[in-house]
């Protein structure tokens, strides 16, 4: 359980590293934390919505649906970043 929990962290260091080369286009004030919390938000979202079924929970207030969710979660996700979109 030790080591798998530590490959996570290692895997997930990796994500926040990667997304560091792009920390002069991060407006918020703390890209690192910044960047390890949009990633929670999108892994909450997608475990509420897919892992627990629960888009049946949402159906009334908005119909979700793989689609959407590759349409809005990127953007949700650079948003919080601060980065702007170029379109």
């Amino acid at each position: 359980m030790r080591k798998a929990q530590a490959a996570e962290a290692k895997s997930f260091q990796t994500m926040v590293d990667t997304f560091m080369m792009w920390r002069d286009q991060i407006k918020h004030p703390e890209p690192d934390r910044a960047v390890r919390f949009a990633f929670v938000m999108v892994a909450l979202v997608l475990r509420e919505l897919i892992l627990f079924e629960r888009t049946r929970t949402f159906e009334e207030v908005l119909a979700v649906n793989d689609e959407l969710l590759s349409q809005e979660l990127p953007g949700l996700f650079l948003r919080y970043l601060g980065v702007q979109d170029e379109t």
